[in-house]
């Protein structure tokens, strides 16, 4: 099988955008030979299985009022647009079983696929109508507002036009049948899946009175922020100050953390504040629990099934834990101080025996092998044209 992949973000192991990517290319290559078009990634990330067709540069010399004007009357909301119309014409679109486009904004990639009589398959990384009106209603600017209605045009197009929908959680296939009207026959499901981690439990740090918490994520996003904030003023107030016999080690690590938050955060005691990290690796092997205090945002939380990859138990709210499912020694349930502070009272030193049904619980449901074995059946489902709403 020969499949064309088209993303307008290189593959990656950073966001959560180029780690889905990574996912979608890791499980397409596995079943078949991929051509990738798209902008270029740094280091060798695939096997032989995957071949660089062509490599787009971004249009970053453009003037506001040219990329207004491409909002306006293209619908088109990527500095990539100028390089794939050069490249379009160019691609032996009759070489390949189906094409494979990453996030469900790119009609005109879609519309030119489907004129050169190709099956295409969308990749919906979220619902982009309600991820770019977010971010106006938090910015206010008309370059957002012009995105978000480039986003809600286009993603009705695709929705309608494309031959599948490979969703990440059944919240977002519910909100398209909703929004888009979608055929249930069209939407399949496949959630976030990376690569297992190796992990050294000898280099676990501290006594074993010392229970370590995690937390992790960009800084600078906002939900990040507020749910770092709440769980240090609500629930990890109360850990330092409580008379239970456990001690408590608090890792807050990630990036682009505000002068704010650092400030606020040294108010506390018994917390390792790291500020952009090399690895994020030695802080999930050197942790007992993750913590996932996230109350806004959409999609899947790419962190969640990062840390189960390294075998480490999560609490999360039920915004961080969309498109997980519960399992109650992997995964816990909190979404106030309360539950929280109970959760975090019975979490022990993690054990080898631990890890392991964790790791087990990660296999089965989000490992890349489980990604490839699901992306198999939605190849043969989407090629047959039967129902893939399962």
């Amino acid at each position: 099988m020969k499949i064309l992949e088209i993303a307008l973000m290189p593959p990656g192991k950073k966001s959560g955008g180029e780690l889905g990517i990574y996912q979608s290319i890791c499980s397409l290559s596995a079943i078949g030979t991929v051509d990738y078009i798209g902008p270029d990634f740094k280091r060798k990330l695939f096997s032989n299985n995957v071949r660089k067709l062509f490599i787009l540069t971004p249009d970053n010399e453009s003037l506001k009022c040219e990329r207004i004007w491409r909002y306006l009357l293209k619908k088109v909301s990527t500095s990539f647009y100028s390089s794939w119309a050069k490249i379009e014409n160019s691609i032996d679109w009759k070489s390949y079983d189906f094409v494979h486009i990453e996030f469900s904004r790119y009609e005109f990639i879609v519309k030119q696929a489907q004129k050169n009589e190709k099956k295409v398959l969308v990749r919906v990384h979220n619902i982009e109508s309600d991820y770019g009106y977010n971010i106006f209603r938090l910015t206010h600017k008309l370059g957002d507002y012009l995105r978000y209605h480039s986003f809600k045009t286009n993603e009705k197009k695709v929705m309608k036009d494309a031959d599948g929908l490979v969703f990440l959680t059944r919240r977002d296939i519910d909100r398209a049948i909703k929004k888009y009207g979608i055929e249930k026959s069209k939407a399949f499901l496949n959630p976030v899946c990376m690569e297992e981690q190796i992990v050294d439990l000898k280099k676990n740090k501290g006594g074993e009175d010392t229970i370590h918490i995690l937390i992790t994520g960009s800084f600078s996003y906002e939900p990040n922020e507020k749910g770092i904030i709440w769980f240090l003023e609500h629930v990890w107030k109360e850990l330092e100050n409580g008379k239970n016999q456990k001690k408590y080690q608090l890792t807050l690590a990630g990036g682009n953390a505000k002068d704010r938050m650092i400030d606020f955060i040294h108010i506390f005691k018994n917390i390792d504040f790291v500020n952009t990290p090399e690895s994020m690796h030695p802080y999930f092997e050197n942790a007992d629990i993750y913590v996932a205090s996230i109350f806004s945002g959409a999609g899947m939380k790419v962190k969640v099934a990062e840390s189960l990859s390294y075998g480490l138990p999560v609490i999360g709210t039920d915004c961080a834990l969309e498109g997980y499912e519960i399992d109650s020694k992997s995964i816990m349930a909190a979404n106030n101080k309360e539950e929280f502070i109970s959760a975090l009272l019975k979490v022990d030193k993690i054990s080898d025996k631990r890890r392991e049904v964790v790791r087990n619980y990660f296999k089965k449901k989000y490992s890349m092998e489980s990604s490839i074995g699901r992306y198999q059946k939605i190849i043969n489902k989407f090629m047959e044209a039967e129902d893939g709403y399962n």
